[in-house]
């Protein structure tokens, strides 16, 4: 699905980046978890990644029957000490006898108007390991249960990607994207796509699901509960 983000929209997106940055014990906080420090990296990537969870949002309403409540990003900046485990978006089902069931969201995002050469990929914290892990994928296990999706976004600013890059945004927060998914991460699991990054350093602390191989999934056409 293609999505075009609206002024309003990427402004939103940079202010949180900058709200996000502004503390300087989360900014360590990206450090220790293995990313790169550059302040203007830091905040392209956390621009981006919110503006994937609008577009996000978006597609699973597409794909969730309208009586199912889709929640909002949450743009909220939290201690680090108080930092949310919670899904990225959520899908929640209230059934005629009141009881409720919930399906996890998982966003990613990957900002495609850079000049580098490599696949786009999508990075997740190891799940075991001396430095912070992504403890909300801690229960996925081969052969599992799990009912959490995963919606990719591969952000673009549409003036780099026209050859136009003296116009194109220098904070590289893009105005644009392609979303894929979404994806059941049983599958993920289950076909053991995780992968190394490209960068070795960055494999003791990093996994990444590269999209082409997101792309031999069958993706979720329907979320719902029965």
């Amino acid at each position: 699905m293609e999505y075009t983000f609206t002024e309003k929209q990427r402004l939103a997106a940079r202010e949180f980046a900058a709200a996000s940055l502004s503390d300087g014990a989360r900014s360590k906080c990206y450090g220790n978890r293995g990313n790169d420090t550059r302040s203007e990296k830091l905040f392209s990537d956390i621009a981006n990644g919110a503006l994937a969870e609008i577009a996000g949002k978006s597609l699973v309403e597409l794909v969730s029957p309208k009586e199912a409540k889709v929640s909002e990003p949450d743009f909220t900046v939290h201690k680090v000490n108080k930092k949310s485990f919670d899904a990225d978006i959520t899908l929640e089902f209230v059934h005629k006898d009141g009881n409720k069931d919930q399906v996890n969201v998982l966003v990613k995002s990957f900002f495609k108007s850079r000049n580098v050469d490599f696949a786009p990929s999508f990075c997740f914290q190891k799940v075991s390991g001396r430095r912070h892990t992504d403890k909300e994928l801690s229960h996925l296990k081969q052969g599992g249960d799990s009912t959490d999706v995963l919606v990719v976004a591969l952000v673009m600013d549409s003036r780099f990607e026209n050859g136009d890059w003296a116009n194109a945004d220098p904070e590289k927060v893009g105005d644009c994207c392609v979303v894929y998914g979404p994806f059941a991460m049983q599958d993920v699991e289950d076909q053991s796509l995780w992968r190394d990054p490209y960068i070795k350093k960055l494999a003791r602390y990093k996994r990444v699901l590269y999209l082409d191989d997101l792309l031999t999934l069958r993706p979720v056409e329907s979320i719902t509960f029965d």
